[in-house]
């Protein structure tokens, strides 16, 4: 049978009229191409169309080609008179075997659902015949070993968890197809290829990875390339052979900044009437500022006439605006592109003289989310337009800016004659005991300012570090205070530090360290080891340690294989069993009528809300919480991974295990390391007194020894949970 691509819907139709009666059917591709392509010319021929095509791919067996044409049909007419009869038909005719119904009843057609979910989760499960490849956001790619209608259960060999079985249900929410050009399939069908390609065309290996994810931007692609794909090998020079061979092509968009996308392009971008027409219509201000960044990198501004400028310069101005007192960062990349275009100033008023940028509260604010060179350009802009106001503007919040950009700011003050104002600012701010994180971690850094601004010695800096650890928790400075304990374990900055102190002053950095609470155990004890490696005599003071006042060291996020085992089966069950079965009891309860007055639907609902709030909390403790077994851990003093001898008031011996977050049996006599015992003891020593919660309030408790846990408390912390 000729195809008829080329001809009109209304010949198209006759096609498919024509292959219904025909002997052998057309290939099913070709089919769903053309209900498409028909649909695309006039959408009033889709009904037509997509009934005839369902009716001869069902009859056809082409799941796969069905189920994609029965989404297609759903995405444009989800609500129209013919689908869903002709959708219910199509399915009970192709899926009429075991294998199919199962398929069928798990993906919630009997409930109310958007079709369009019920289908995806369909096609997902027809994809996943034996041999099929798939990825896992929990057990990564994996190839399908075997699908058992009678179990409904779909068993995945995975790299990380070979023979692994997974219900339909669970299967058709979690696994993702993976097609034969996919980045994880050409690694797995054939590996020396993908080798080759890395060394002679890295910008194609970038291209596959964007259709195999999607837009990535720069550390994404790093991330994923790193670990899919370039094992050991230098990501640098890699990435720019790849950014040279990707600028060259009109069908890749490269972004000029790191944290925006790389995207493939459907045809090369083109800057006419039609591209003003859209930016004039849009209302949404990152799109707008993104259309104009793109704009100048890929024509600039000369190639735009003075009409083309207004038109932009007016939707610049519709974004400083609407950004102005909401989105710093939107507001000064708007006036910033508004100024490089040099746009007609009658066409935005708002940035011709930059006057919205100049408070201390927008500045300080627009530098938390500019990167460096725009931080800089922001003010060789603010001075540009007022000079001795922006030297007054920088000094002002000049202690109150991230660290990323306190080099700029810094230089900019020295440039302008005002750096001894800065370097007394800084002093003064530090000395004072009153320097944020962010001015804490620069400081620290930057040993030549130590020096050379006279801040402190390092013994004083370093402490003071160690009070911001300790400090009040904010959410917006955790970044700060991670890269601040990044650097006391950084090898040379702690000789640095350490080498240019008295002995008792690191005796005292020591201690700081050894009672704090701003590391976790595990990250404080290797600081304390390598303080130890540098100066020896320090393991003196550790075993001669005083008590401290300050809180205990928090434990590590650590627990045991058999609660971190039982954690993954809940939470497999949650979404498998509890989740699939909450939304079949809403879906029912819809049935009953009023939904304002609807009981059961209102505690189904309710109840959904709950088990959401239980999925997240589950899957963020098993990122953030890992299985251990314990061994290597210190035993010296109480703590995780130790066995604590009690002597109780008359004598009466006792002992604990302090295992992980997550463990606790009683009649074992293991404790989690986060109750109110296990945080009681630990840092503490043999013979220390000790006061513990008890039934009757509170006791004072001896501590007779510490030791490793034995190995019957071992083996029941590896022991796979029963299921």
């Amino acid at each position: 049978m000729p195809e008829q691509e080329d001809k009109s819907p209304a010949a198209i139709e006759a096609w498919l009229l024509e292959a219904a009666d025909a002997a052998v059917p057309p290939p099913p591709d070709r089919v769903l191409r053309m209900v498409m392509k028909a649909a695309a010319s006039d959408a009033a021929r889709l009904d037509d169309c997509a009934e005839l095509s369902a009716g001869l791919l069902a009859r056809s067996g082409a799941r796969r080609e069905l189920v994609r044409l029965l989404r297609f049909w759903a995405a444009r007419k989800p609500g129209g008179a013919r689908f869903a009869p002709a959708c219910r038909a199509a399915l009970a005719s192709a899926f009429a075997d075991r294998e199919g119904a199962e398929f069928l009843k798990v993906c919630g057609f009997e409930t109310d659902e958007p079709p369009e979910a019920c289908l995806a989760r369909l096609e997902t499960l027809v994809s996943l015949a034996a041999g099929a490849l798939c990825h896992d956001k929990t057990w990564g790619f994996g190839v399908v070993k075997r699908v058992d209608p009678f179990y409904r259960k779909i068993t995945v060999d995975f790299v990380r968890k070979p023979g692994h079985p997974m219900s339909f249900a669970y299967a058709a929410q979690t696994l993702e197809p993976v097609g034969e050009d996919h980045l994880l399939a050409r690694r797995h069908r054939d590996p020396e290829a993908l080798a080759e390609l890395i060394e002679s065309d890295p910008a194609e290996l970038v291209r596959i990875a964007l259709r195999s994810y999607g837009p990535l931007t720069a550390p994404e692609l790093q991330d994923l390339l790193t670990r899919e794909a370039l094992g050991d090998r230098p990501w640098k020079p890699f990435w720019e052979a790849a950014r040279k061979g990707l600028k060259a092509d009109a069908l890749v968009d490269v972004p000029a900044r790191r944290n925006e996308p790389l995207r493939l392009l459907a045809r090369e971008k083109e800057y006419g009437a039609g591209w003003f027409d859209a930016l004039a219509g849009e209302r949404d201000l990152a799109t707008i500022l993104r259309m104009a960044q793109e704009l100048e990198r890929e024509a600039g501004a000369a190639s735009l006439s003075r009409e083309q400028l207004a038109a932009l310069g007016a939707r610049l101005a519709f974004a400083a605006l609407g950004a102005r007192g909401t989105d710093p960062v939107i507001l000064a990349r708007a006036v910033m592109v508004a100024r490089r275009f040099a746009v007609p100033p009658e066409a935005m008023d708002i940035c011709a003289s930059a006057a919205p940028l100049r408070t201390p509260e927008t500045v300080t604010a627009a530098a938390e989310g500019l990167g460096v060179r725009e931080f800089e350009a922001l003010l060789a802009l603010l001075a540009e337009c007022d000079r001795p106001a922006t030297v007054g503007l920088v000094a002002d919040v000049l202690v109150r800016l991230p660290a990323a950009v306190l080099n700029e700011a810094t230089s900019f003050l020295a440039a302008e004659g005002a750096g001894d104002r800065a370097a007394a600012l800084v002093r003064d701010t530090v000395r004072s005991r009153t320097a944020p994180a962010e001015l804490m971690l620069w400081v620290c850094r930057r040993g030549d300012i130590r020096q050379a601004w006279d801040v402190g010695d390092a013994a004083g800096l370093m402490g003071q570090a160690i009070d911001v650890l300790e400090g009040p928790r904010r959410e917006d400075r955790l970044r700060t205070l991670n890269q601040i304990r990044a650097l006391f374990e950084d090898r040379a900055w702690l000789a640095a530090g350490m080498g240019a102190m008295t002995a008792e002053q690191r005796r005292t950095l020591f201690m700081r360290v050894s009672a704090s609470h701003g590391w976790d155990e595990g990250r404080r004890r290797t600081i304390m080891g390598r303080m130890i490696r540098l100066y020896p005599d320090l393991n003196a003071a550790s075993a001669a340690a005083p008590e401290s006042a300050s809180p205990p060291p928090a434990a590590a996020r650590l627990t045991s294989r058999r609660t971190y085992r039982r954690r993954q089966d809940q939470l497999r069950e949650l979404l498998e069993e509890l989740i699939p079965a909450n939304s079949r009891e809403i879906g029912h309860a819809r049935g009953y009528g009023d939904l304002s007055e609807n009981f059961e639907y209102q505690a189904a609902k309710d109840h959904q809300k709950v088990l959401m709030q239980r999925q997240r909390d589950w899957e963020r403790d098993l990122r953030e919480v890992r299985e251990t077994d314990f061994t290597g851990l210190p035993a010296e003093r109480a703590g995780i991974g130790t066995r604590v001898v009690l002597e109780r008031p008359g004598g009466v011996r006792d002992e604990v295990n302090i295992l992980g977050e997550w463990d606790n049996d009683p009649p074992r006599r293991v404790i989690s390391c986060r109750s109110r015992v296990a945080e009681a003891l630990a840092g503490r020593a043999a013979g220390d007194e000790v006061t513990l919660p008890s039934e009757s309030g509170e006791e004072t408790c001896r501590i007779a020894a510490v030791a490793p846990l034995s190995d019957e408390i071992r083996a029941w912390a590896a022991e796979e949970p029963r299921r």
